[in-house]
């Protein structure tokens, strides 16, 4: 570790025994880590709000580091300068958006290169692929290049992260965040996993925020909270500082801890070599784009082109099932310098072997016996490439149905394997079961119970073993 890494914790280590030794009367308890349980909560389906959740607090003396009283913040935004006199051993000009060093930045900093350093790394390698795309279209939306390292403290850059709440992809917009700026979510596709779609969806979100409060501090806290939250939380204190806001309990702790995780992240990401990490091991993500104006099957294509199905899912993480969305014209990235061998392929097979399949939109209600027999398809097969346990279709949906000329099982499974992980949930009906018992059973409203079963007409008279749907895709 860098000689001047080390001083800077030393600093750390005086200012915590001065803390220590006023908080430890009131406060005995020390915080526990369970690197099992830690690393869990940083894998990829969460994000770092759970960080926090995963610390155990004892009463052992196993750990040296003193739970932080939030007094710390107060203790230190009395006099200002005094943050922003970043003396440790990196220079202002190096960044281009605002660097605070507070105990809490310290902390996280000694979190992600002593505590994880493998995740962090982990984040680092995959960081490489996606950089050059974000800060592209960060710099071409004018705003600081440095905010690419937000998607570190959001996602580790994964672009399947999926949070406790919903939230998605590697910017981790909810659904109705990513509806408002335009990225689409159906059966088909998650716009929020697209590297370039999300993040040009960030950037706009991040200068909406910076227009509304003109401090980036700010901004970033309305990034992970809402910018309703904060501005009730700055009228209610009567500042625009984001630490004397933070040196309060009216934001979650998970939001006062947002803007700290962040510029530890951004100062590892500046700095990674001088802090003991190694070169990233991956190589830019590089592409070329085949405009296609039908349905394409990327198991199928990933055959003709002689690479790995993953390779193409990789440059095109928004398909779901691995098949194009049935829409007049389709971007589709493939690798790079192969797009004329692409098109070539395209131009000389018809749309049935594009897909693979026959692709029927079935209405909920439909029984699932007539549309195998109408299209001659083994009743089991239909069922287990569609992931069907019954023998009607309670939502509408697309349904896939294998052309005998294109047989493939092994692609059934591919497909069905994709397919199952958007596959609606289901609750059966039991004696003594009502509709709302079962909506509060799940943790929903009768309402939300009531739009994703549309076809109940009165909730008041179910059947023992009726199906309610309580998760949809």
């Amino acid at each position: 570790m860098n000689n001047l890494f080390r001083v800077s914790f030393t600093r750390l280590t005086v200012l915590l025994s001065f803390f220590i030794s006023i908080s430890c009367a009131k406060n005995s308890e020390l915080v526990s880590y369970d690197a099992e349980t830690l690393e869990n909560s940083l894998s990829d389906e969460y994000d770092l709000g759970n960080l926090e959740s995963s610390i155990e607090i004892t009463e052992s003396d196993e750990l040296s580091l003193l739970v932080p009283d939030i007094s710390l913040y107060s203790s230190i935004v009395v006099d200002r300068e005094k943050i922003t006199e970043y003396e440790y051993f990196y220079e202002m000009k190096e960044f281009n958006v605002p660097i605070v060093m507070t105990p809490r930045v310290e902390r996280y900093l000694k979190y992600f290169t002593e505590k994880i350093p493998h995740v962090t790394q982990k984040w680092l390698d995959r960081a490489n692929k996606y950089m050059y795309v974000v800060e592209d279209i960060f710099l071409e939306a004018e705003l600081p290049s440095d905010l690419v390292a937000l998607a570190f403290t959001e996602s580790g850059f994964n672009n399947h992260a999926i949070s406790r709440v919903g939230a998605t992809g590697m910017w981790q917009f909810m659904p109705s965040t990513g509806r408002m700026y335009g990225m689409k979510n159906d059966f088909w596709v998650d716009e929020r996993r697209d590297f370039e779609i999300s993040s040009r969806s960030a950037a706009r979100f991040l200068s909406d925020l910076y227009k509304r409060f003109d401090d980036w501090f700010l901004a970033l806290a309305a990034y992970n909270a809402g910018p309703g939250r904060i501005h009730r939380a700055s009228v209610k204190h009567k500042t625009d500082d984001f630490f004397k806001i933070a040196s309060t309990r009216t934001l979650a702790l998970e939001t006062r801890d947002y803007v700290p995780k962040f510029i530890a992240l951004l100062i590892i990401y500046k700095n990674y070599l001088k802090l003991g990490f190694e070169a990233p091991t991956t190589a830019p993500l590089f592409f070329s784009k085949v405009d296609i104006d039908s349905q394409v099957n990327l198991f199928w294509l990933a055959e003709k082109l002689d690479i790995k199905f993953e390779d193409m899912v990789e440059l095109n993480p928004s398909l779901k099932v691995g098949i194009t969305p049935p829409v007049k014209s389709y971007s589709l990235r493939v690798p790079y310098g192969r797009d004329k061998e692409v098109i070539d392929l395209l131009s000389k097979t018809d749309k049935a072997e594009r897909l693979q399949y026959t692709l029927v939109n079935a209405k909920g209600g439909s029984n699932i016996k007539s549309i195998a027999k109408k299209y001659d398809v083994s009743l089991s097969r239909l069922k287990n490439i569609n992931c069907l346990d019954g023998n009607t279709i309670l939502q509408s949906k697309p349904l896939l149905l294998p052309i005998s000329k294109y047989s493939n099982s092994n692609m059934d499974k591919g497909i069905s394997k994709l397919l199952n992980k958007y596959t609606p949930k289901y609750y059966v009906v039991r004696r003594g079961d009502t509709f709302i018992a079962i909506a509060h059973k799940h943790g929903m409203k009768t309402t939300s119970l009531k739009r994703l079963n549309p076809r109940i007409g009165n909730v008041h008279k179910l059947r023992i073993g009726q199906k309610i749907v309580i998760k949809s895709r």
